[in-house]
């Protein structure tokens, strides 16, 4: 498992990297966030969608509406030929003196090989009043970070 460091404007974080993936010419993503701030989820898809990363939203496929098992969830991501999907989860948040730090962690599974593929963990800080800035910048830096590793 190899480790790296990144860095952007009031973003840290640190990337694992398992070895044992396939990059795709044209990967297709299933991005899942557990922000259902339709705004934010938009934003995120746009970042993907930006450096011509064919990015799906994952509440369109697997609606919250239910709980899946895994046995569901593979068949959907095969069914619709994803190679990847990504999930993003902001795992803590505080708030001090208008000042908002978020870990978020980003993790990027591999449909084919049903491995973790990568591991993002990370800082945002934001001011409380736009708390999702943070969120996004962070999810620039992966999308940087990511196109790389999974694109041929």
């Amino acid at each position: 498992v190899a480790q790296k460091a990144f860095r952007a404007y009031s973003v840290r974080g640190t990337m694992y990297l398992n070895d044992e993936y396939t990059k795709k010419a044209f990967p297709k993503l299933l991005i899942f966030t557990s922000v259902y701030d339709a705004d934010l989820n938009k934003k995120i898809l746009e970042e993907f969608t930006k450096t011509q990363l064919n990015a799906i939203n994952g509440l369109n496929i697997l609606p919250p509406v239910k709980e899946y098992s895994e046995d569901e969830r593979m068949k959907v991501f095969r069914e619709n030929a994803f190679d990847f999907v990504i999930t993003t989860e902001v795992t803590d948040r505080m708030a001090d003196k208008g000042i908002l730090t978020q870990e978020i962690e980003v993790t990027l599974f591999d449909v084919e090989k049903k491995n973790k593929v990568a591991i993002f963990v990370g800082r945002a800080v934001s001011t409380t009043a736009d708390q999702d800035r943070g969120v996004h910048k962070f999810l620039r830096a992966v999308v940087k970070e990511l196109q790389p590793i999974i694109v041929l």
